[in-house]
């Protein structure tokens, strides 16, 4: 599949794509590689870009998908002000999030 990419053109909007993979993805033993690019055009004074993991169990509320769907993993660069420039990464484990600080 062709690479994908949202360019957005107006701020506080929330926008997003999603891919389902054809199969149940197995990382048992192995290593998980996911890896993005953020580019922001524009001066941002507080917002992030994050790519989430959605469990199959959340495939049903992919057309309405938000920031309470469920997810398994969550990372990506967060920015607001100054002095908040990280990359968050969450870990979800039965139904709680677990923030990596580092």
């Amino acid at each position: 599949e062709m690479d994908k990419g949202i360019q957005t053109a107006q701020d506080s909007k929330f926008s997003a794509i999603y891919s389902e993979l054809p199969q149940t993805l197995d990382t048992t033993g192995k290593d998980l590689v996911v890896q993005f690019s953020v580019k922001h055009e524009q001066d941002l004074d507080c917002g992030g870009g994050y790519v989430k993991l959605i469990p199959e169990s959340s495939a049903s509320q992919m057309e309405t998908f938000g920031g309470e769907t469920p997810y398994s993993i969550m990372f990506g660069p967060d920015i607001c002000g100054f002095s908040t420039r990280k990359v968050h990464v969450i870990f979800t484990k039965d139904g709680t999030n677990h923030l990596i600080k580092k």
